[in-house]
C-alpha cells in the first residue's frame, strides 16, 4: 500500500462495512458515514444510559440510609470525643470500624 491511499490507517474491516453500506443501501459515502455514527452512538448510548438509570435509582434507594448513617456518625462521635477525648478524626474511625462498614459491600 502506498503512503498516498486515504485510508491507510483503516481497518479494513471498516472499509467493508463501508462498502457494504453504500452499495446496498445506495447512500453517498458521507450520508453512510453520518447513518453509521447515529446507529454506533445508538447502540452503544442506550445501553450505557440504561445502566447509569439503574446505578441512580439505587442511589436514590440508599440515600435514606446514608442519612441516617451521617446522623449516628455525628452522634456517636460526638460522644466518642466528650467522653473518651479523642479527636474528631478517631472517633470517626472508630465509629466506622464498630459498625464494620465498608463502602464497597454497602447493599441496601
Amino acid at each position: 500500500m502506498n503512503s498516498t491511499y486515504p485510508f491507510k490507517h483503516w481497518n479494513p474491516y471498516y472499509i467493508l462495512i463501508m462498502i457494504i453500506g453504500v452499495n446496498f443501501t445506495g447512500m453517498s459515502w458521507i450520508q453512510t458515514i453520518f447513518i453509521g455514527t447515529v446507529v454506533i452512538r445508538l447502540l452503544v448510548g442506550i445501553p450505557i444510559a440504561v445502566s447509569q438509570q439503574k446505578a441512580l435509582a439505587k442511589l436514590e434507594d440508599l440515600q435514606p440510609r446514608f442519612k441516617k448513617l451521617a446522623e449516628d456518625l455525628k452522634a456517636e462521635t460526638g460522644l466518642a470525643i466528650r467522653t473518651f477525648g479523642w479527636d474528631e478524626k478517631t472517633a470517626k474511625r472508630q465509629f466506622i470500624k464498630s459498625v464494620g462498614f465498608n463502602m464497597y459491600t454497602f447493599k441496601s
